[in-house]
């Protein structure tokens, strides 16, 4: 057997560390999740929550069952419902603005996937690493939501349960260590770029960025149904004044698809179609997973086997 070549073991060394890399990110997508939790509405979705139609902000939205016109179920007046919609706004906008600064850096990421020699690897780690380090300082500033008692009752009046309220209300958190998360394996894949100064993407690192743009894709659909859900069946000023304050000043939890529904049924369909989309994007990446597997094993053999030898 002939000694490796150390142009050979290189590469090879390379596609084992490149395979580890992403074995390491799967690890980390399966503990972490897409982002979507369940409460109200559709099987399998919170998520993180979204409305609108532009620009805006982001947290997670709120919940409920709201039925009616709108004065609400109870009849409520238009300071009660201005004031859901006021406490619910800078929530869902935290969290829009948040997941807009997730979508600058994918987009710098990109940059770099397209062409490495226009924009060097190292450089582009500086960035996810900031970004890494932004979100990871407001999730550690990031408080529990807390509702008074006066609050709950007037949700309650509106058809929303306080309880899927305030699981919203918190999911910043979630959000936020989505974001790191994903990051951070991209700043693992960019950490073996430098080391081995490519002049193209590695291409599992390729196809995990492209797998993360997907997924945020989807997700910000998602949030806009999401929280359009609970404003679907509310009329006249009310709606109206949920759409000026939340949907109108999205620019994250907003795509081109997005369109305001005024049914729950409408709104649980759109909802369900990006769940079902995130789950097929789940078991493909588990398939690509697969064989990333089995190809790390070959590597592994041939390379033990290739140091093993020593020559003839």
């Amino acid at each position: 057997m002939r000694r490796m070549s150390e142009r050979k073991r290189k590469k090879s060394t390379k596609a084992i560390m490149s395979s580890l890399c992403l074995a390491a990110s799967v690890a980390a997508l399966a503990l972490s999740g897409c982002g979507v939790e369940s409460t109200g509405g559709v099987s399998g979705g919170r998520a993180e929550n979204s409305a609108g139609t532009n620009t805006g902000s982001d947290d997670e939205n709120s919940a409920g069952t709201n039925t009616g016109n709108g004065a609400g179920i109870n009849s409520g007046t238009a300071p009660e419902y201005m004031e859901i919609v006021d406490d619910m706004a800078p929530i869902i906008l935290t969290m829009d603005q948040e997941s807009l600064a997730y979508d600058q850096i994918l987009e710098k990421i990109g940059t770099y996937v397209e062409d490495p020699q226009a924009v060097g690897a190292e450089e582009t780690r500086e960035l996810v690493q900031a970004a890494i380090a932004d979100f990871e300082s407001a999730a550690q500033e990031a408080e529990p939501y807390a509702m008074e008692e006066d609050f709950a009752k007037l949700l309650i009046a509106w058809g929303i349960d306080p309880e899927e309220y305030q699981m919203n209300a918190d999911a910043r958190e979630s959000n936020l260590g989505r974001y790191i998360t994903r990051l951070q394996t991209m700043d693992g894949f960019l950490e073996l770029e430098a080391w081995y100064e490519n002049t193209e993407a590695d291409s599992d690192f390729a196809y995990m960025y492209a797998y993360n743009l997907k997924e945020q894709e989807c997700l910000r659909g998602y949030e806009y149904y999401s929280a359009n859900y609970w404003f679907a069946d509310w009329e006249e000023e009310a709606a109206a004044y949920a759409q000026e304050q939340i949907a109108g000043k999205l620019q994250s939890f907003v795509t081109e698809a997005s369109v305001w529904e005024s049914s729950r049924q409408a709104v649980e369909q759109k909802m369900l179609v990006y769940l079902e989309e995130l789950e097929d994007q789940t078991e493909e990446m588990a398939a690509h997973i697969g064989q990333a597997q089995e190809e790390l094993y070959r590597l592994e053999k041939e390379l033990n086997e290739q140091l093993e030898g020593g020559g003839e």
